[in-house]
């Protein structure tokens, strides 16, 4: 990460918590905060990633603002009890707070997981439009409290033309916008659409 931190630092909040910090300072929008990394099968490397959690958790508590962690499933490892022991932790150290958990989307073989645990613990979870099965999964996630975040989806996907992969993201933020359950959760996902067509020229 220090070697490769110069080059993509303009996509990266902050080496670590503290750099993070003081980016977040200086924005006075929602946040979304992702802290990298997937597959993680090391013990040691599995409590340093839900640490960091809950060391980031900490000092944004003390913050003024709204803040969205996105955290990958398979940060906390393969296994259901160390998942399961990591989604407690997190709930128990974000509820009645200004922190809200979105897990973020990772390859095929494990988004069932994450569905299942977001449902468990009520996240909310990111739905990929390259994956033909988000446009049942938005309407089961919607149904019981509506906290999604729509991408393009990073990893391998069933849908594979670019022309097709763009229709199916309409098709789920047509279905968000359907099932719409807040203004607040309105106005969060129409600048979130807006920045993401910047992005991704749609």
């Amino acid at each position: 990460m220090n070697i490769l931190y110069p080059l993509a630092k303009r996509f990266i909040a902050g080496e670590n918590v503290e750099g993070l910090l003081e980016t977040m300072s200086k924005l006075i929008e929602k946040v979304t905060i992702n802290y990298v990394g997937e597959s993680c099968s090391n013990k040691k490397t599995i409590e340093e990633n839900l640490n960091e959690y809950e060391y980031l958790i900490y000092h944004l508590q003390k913050m003024d603002g709204t803040y969205e962690l996105s955290p990958k499933l398979s940060q906390f490892g393969t296994f259901d009890r160390d998942l399961l022991y990591a989604a407690k932790k997190l709930k128990l150290k974000t509820q009645n707070s200004n922190i809200s958990i979105k897990f973020d989307m990772e390859q095929e073989d494990t988004i069932q997981r994450t569905l299942d645990i977001a449902k468990e613990f009520r996240f909310g979870v990111v739905l990929q439009a390259n994956m033909n099965r988000s446009q049942n999964d938005i309407e089961d996630v919607m149904s019981r409290y509506g906290c999604i975040r729509i991408c393009k989806g990073a990893y391998d996907g069933d849908i594979k033309e670019d022309s097709k992969i763009r229709e199916a993201y309409l098709c789920l933020v047509e279905t968000a916008f359907k099932n719409i359950i807040s203004i607040g959760w309105s106005l969060f996902v129409t600048y979130f659409i807006l920045r993401a067509s910047s992005f991704h020229n749609f």
